[in-house]
């Protein structure tokens, strides 16, 4: 079922007619995903169209990493990954498994946002409204190889951030996410201000160094993360760096200045307390432990080395995707 040479690196590949006409494709959906009429509709068209589409059901990320892994084998020309950041990333390492550093991946994602936060697939102009429209457009859709982050071997495609801010993100309540968006991770974060305790680490990424203690650190091949919260405003997914942002201890007089340093970080203006800066390797050293989650997910550890994979995945994208370097604004 596979075609053309496997050992090609993805730039290489040709792709061209999996955009406009995927001969085979696996669906893996979390259940809000798999409970859409409409999809279910959007199938079968697709099927009488010609297109082989089978369809799992994840209850949970464990299940979709096994159910990727399974269609890359096979030889699949796409896997629709239909959940939030966390389903895209368990189909991602399905797909691109820690033990396949630099092979070759013939089979290209798909990303139908029915999660909450949705964060890589907003900023690629995906409409989480509208969380089929992928494959509504698949002929307008372009196949374009994009990189892919590592954290100790582990892919990713959007954000790993850590320290008290990841914490925050995991105790913040999914209706607050849903109503407020970014602004529900800050109350959350208020709500508990005698709680907050900033992580010291030693940075490391490329040439630059850092250390300090922390309140948020993010390492981003993406833009956004927390359910909208721009921390990497020019990141593209296809330029072979990471974009970081550290978000590092301030007096407590100047603590609620840093609501306002992202505010400007988002708009792309001098963002005050925050560290910025790009790099290909990045490593972390917490001494003390540090929660990270990785597109939403959490790992807790003491060391962190982060190494990116420069147009790694072919994924499916709207013309718009302003994350590819041709498209950038």
């Amino acid at each position: 079922m596979v075609t053309g040479d496997a050992t090609l690196p993805v730039q290489e590949q040709d792709f061209s007619h999996r955009g406009m006409n995927p001969r085979t494709m696996r669906l893996i959906l979390n259940l809000a995903g798999a409970n859409d009429e409409r999809l279910r509709e959007t199938v079968g068209r697709l099927r009488q169209a010609g297109c082989h589409v089978d369809v799992r059901v994840a209850w949970d990320g464990a299940d979709a990493v096994p159910f990727a892994r399974e269609a890359a084998e096979a030889g699949y020309d796409v896997v629709a990954a239909g959940g939030g950041d966390g389903t895209v990333n368990a189909v991602v390492r399905g797909l691109l498994p820690e033990d396949a550093c630099g092979k070759a991946c013939r089979t290209a994602l798909a990303i139908l946002p029915f999660g909450t936060a949705n964060d890589l697939a907003t900023s690629c102009g995906l409409d989480a409204d509208d969380p089929i429209a992928l494959l509504d457009m698949l002929e307008e859709s372009v196949p374009h190889p994009i990189d892919v982050g590592r954290m100790n071997g582990v892919p990713f495609l959007n954000v790993a951030s850590g320290g008290y801010a990841a914490e925050v993100t995991t105790d913040t309540d999914p209706d607050l996410k849903r109503v407020l968006g970014s602004l529900a991770y800050w109350l959350t974060g208020i709500s508990s201000l005698g709680q907050v305790e900033p992580r010291p680490i030693k940075l490391v990424a490329d040439d630059f160094r850092w250390e300090g203690r922390v309140y948020a650190v993010a390492v981003c091949n993406g833009r956004q993360a927390g359910g909208g919260l721009r921390l990497a405003p020019k990141a593209l997914l296809d330029d072979g760096l990471f974009d970081l942002a550290i978000v590092p201890e301030v007096p407590w007089t100047e603590f609620l200045e840093l609501y306002d340093d992202l505010q400007r970080l988002e708009l792309e203006e001098s963002p005050g307390h925050i560290v910025s800066r790009q790099a290909a390797k990045v490593l972390i050293d917490a001494p003390e432990g540090l929660q990270v989650n990785l597109d939403g997910e959490p790992h807790r550890g003491h060391r962190f080395e982060f190494s990116i994979e420069p147009r790694r995945l072919c994924c499916l994208l709207p013309k718009s995707c302003a994350l590819i370097s041709s498209r950038k604004n």
